[in-house]
């Protein structure tokens, strides 16, 4: 029915996952945008139907009653809020692109993300309040010059010449966005040290983060 589509989301259809991709992310950013609710807009539906190819689409969407799109919890992009009585929380969309949950590579990232989140908002919070590209001073995120994903790469080296151990569960927290922590012990220790240590950090506006990616 559908012939050569490699990705069918509602009524939508599209050959090349890169379209999809693409697709998704100008629905996010651009036709919605940051929006306190979403239920009234013309996207509602297609927001809806992106969310439903999350592999927990059943526990996350349970008695949901409308969305909302809002800077994610690292300032960087922006994150969908779903809304019921009485609670809210975070689903990610780029996990409902591929339909699948997330790998314990991902799940690792995001606990070595929070774990050091407080430098991060450290650096925001003493930052001159500008972009370093085009000194735009609104929609402001903290960017690492040095990917994060490189120094993550190093620490594993270093842990491989240490005889750290990967940690192989995360700890939930309380934080509103639903992230999880890395367990206390020598990997979450010398991460934090060895994160502060390799960081470089600039204060980039949302448009001149996105156009380096």
């Amino acid at each position: 029915m559908f012939g050569d589509c490699k990705v069918i989301c509602g009524n939508k259809r599209f050959k090349y996952f890169k379209d999809f991709e693409k697709y998704v992310k100008d629905l996010i950013y651009n036709k919605i945008g940051e929006c306190s609710s979403v239920r009234n807009t013309e996207y509602f539906n297609d927001l809806h139907k992106l969310l439903l190819r999350h592999p927990m689409a059943d526990e996350k969407l349970k008695d949901f009653h409308d969305f909302s799109i809002e800077p994610n919890y690292y300032g960087k992009g922006l994150a969908v809020w779903i809304w019921g009585l009485g609670f809210r929380r975070e689903i990610s969309w780029r996990t409902c692109i591929k339909g699948i949950e997330k790998s314990y590579m991902e799940k690792l990232k995001d606990a070595m993300r929070y774990a050091v989140n407080d430098q991060i908002r450290e650096f925001k919070k003493f930052s001159n309040g500008e972009c370093a590209i085009c000194r735009y001073n609104r929609l402001l995120e903290v960017d690492h010059i040095v990917k994060f994903r490189t120094i993550m790469k190093q620490y594993f080296v270093f842990c491989k010449n240490h005889d750290i151990e990967l940690p192989t569960q995360f700890i939930q927290t309380d934080d509103p966005n639903n992230r999880k922590d890395l367990p206390e012990g020598d990997f979450k220790y010398y991460w934090v040290s060895f994160h502060d240590g390799e960081k470089e950090l600039r204060i980039l506006c949302r448009h001149c983060n996105q156009a380096l990616r």
